[in-house]
C-alpha cells in the first residue's frame, strides 16, 4: 500500500471532520473521537484560521502527521476566520500549486444542518473539475483506500506544477514565494504591500504575481488585466482617480474638463469583464501622498467594503456623465484582485 494514499485519506477524513465540526458542533459526527477530541483534549484546536501564515498552530498541529506529500508541496487547511460558518469559499484544503479540495454542502430537511457530501477539487477554490462522493471515496470506512480514492488521489498529484510558470520559477528562484502570495495572501487579503530594501526584487515578483492572476485559458498573460503606476511626491487624486484637466478648446483657448485618472480607467476595464480577476500594481508607494492621492478610496479598497456596498461619491461626481458605468454611485469595484 502507497503511504501516500493513506496519508491522502487520513487528510481528506481530517478536514471533512474539521469542517462537520466547526460548522454543526457535533460530537457524535463518525470522524469526531479519532481527528478532532485528541486536539480538543490537548488544547490545541483551532476552528478557524489561516493554516499558512507563519506562527500559526492550525496546521501545523492538526495535520502533521499527512501533510507532506514530497516535492515541496505541503498541504494546508485553511477555514476563513472573516467567515462565520464552513460553507462558504473561504474553507479549503490547499495545496501549494494552487488547486484545492472545497467540500459540497447539502442541508438536512429534518435536522436543518449542513453536512459534507462529497469533496471537489478545483483551482485556485473556484473552477470545479473533478467531484466524488464521501462513500465513493470511502472516507472513515476503516479499510485501505479504495480505487475511487486513487482516482482523486492521483488527479490531485498530476496537478502538481501543472499551473506554475516554469521559467519564471527557473530564472527566479522563488517559486514557492511565488505561490505563497499568488494564492494565499493576495487572495484572501486583496490588498497586498511587498517591503524590503532597494533591489531586492519587489516589482519583479509583484509582476509575476499579476501575470498569475491575468493568464487566459492557454496560460497566457493578457495586458488589459493589469496595470501598473508609480508614485512620486507631486502624483495626485486628479492623476490616479479622477480631476479637472486642461485641453484645448476650438476657439484656441485652454479650458478645463473632468477626466478620469489611471485606476478609475482600470476599475472601468475590470467591471467590463466581471468573470475575470484584475491586478493594480502601485510601484514605490511610499514616495507618494497617500491621503492625497486616494482620498476617499480608503473606504471603497478595503476589502470588507468592495462591491456594491462600497459605493462612495468622488470629488467630482456632479461632473460625471449619466452614461459614464460610475454615474451616480462613486467608485464600485469589481472582483479584482
Amino acid at each position: 500500500m502507497d503511504p501516500k494514499l493513506e496519508q491522502f485519506k487520513h487528510l481528506l477524513e481530517y478536514f471533512v471532520a474539521h469542517i462537520e465540526y466547526v460548522t454543526n458542533h457535533d460530537t457524535n459526527f463518525v470522524g469526531y473521537n479519532q481527528y478532532i477530541k485528541p486536539h480538543i483534549d490537548a488544547g490545541d484546536f483551532q476552528e478557524k484560521g489561516f493554516g499558512h501564515k507563519a506562527g500559526s498552530s492550525f496546521s501545523k498541529k492538526t495535520i502533521a502527521a499527512w501533510n507532506d506529500f514530497g516535492n515541496g508541496n505541503v498541504v494546508n487547511i485553511t477555514v476563513d476566520s472573516r467567515f462565520q460558518g464552513a460553507i462558504n469559499r473561504g474553507v479549503f484544503l490547499h495545496w501549494w500549486n494552487g488547486y484545492s479540495v472545497k467540500a459540497n454542502w447539502k442541508l438536512d430537511a429534518d435536522t436543518r444542518e449542513h453536512h459534507v457530501i462529497s469533496l471537489i477539487i478545483c483551482f485556485k477554490n473556484d473552477s470545479a473539475e473533478k467531484e466524488a462522493s464521501l462513500e465513493a471515496l470511502g472516507l472513515f470506512d476503516g479499510k485501505e483506500p479504495n480505487d475511487e480514492l486513487r482516482k482523486f488521489w492521483a488527479y490531485y498529484e498530476s496537478r502538481d506544477d501543472s499551473h506554475t510558470d516554469d521559467k519564471v520559477n527557473e530564472d527566479s528562484g522563488n517559486g514557492a514565494l511565488l505561490s505563497e502570495v499568488s494564492d494565499y495572501l493576495l487572495w484572501h487579503n486583496k490588498n497586498l504591500i511587498l517591503t524590503g530594501a532597494p533591489g531586492t526584487g519587489k516589482t519583479y515578483l509583484a509582476k509575476q504575481v499579476a501575470e498569475w492572476y491575468a493568464c487566459n485559458e492557454d496560460d497566457e498573460p493578457e495586458d488589459f488585466r493589469m496595470a501598473q503606476v508609480q508614485f512620486h511626491p507631486s502624483y495626485d487624486y486628479t492623476d490616479f482617480v479622477e480631476g479637472l484637466r486642461p485641453v484645448s478648446q476650438t476657439n484656441g483657448q485652454i479650458g478645463f474638463e473632468r477626466q478620469d485618472g489611471i485606476f478609475k480607467t482600470f476599475c472601468k476595464t475590470a467591471l467590463a469583464h466581471p468573470d475575470k480577476l484584475f491586478v493594480f500594481i502601485i510601484d514605490e508607494i511610499n514616495r507618494g501622498d497617500i491621503n492625497k492621492i486616494f482620498g476617499e478610496l480608503f473606504y471603497a479598497i478595503d476589502p470588507s467594503y468592495r462591491g456594491t456596498k462600497g459605493r462612495i461619491r468622488t470629488q467630482y461626481q456632479n461632473l460625471v456623465p449619466a452614461d459614464d458605468a460610475f454615474a451616480d454611485m462613486g467608485i464600485k469595484l469589481s472582483k479584482s484582485a
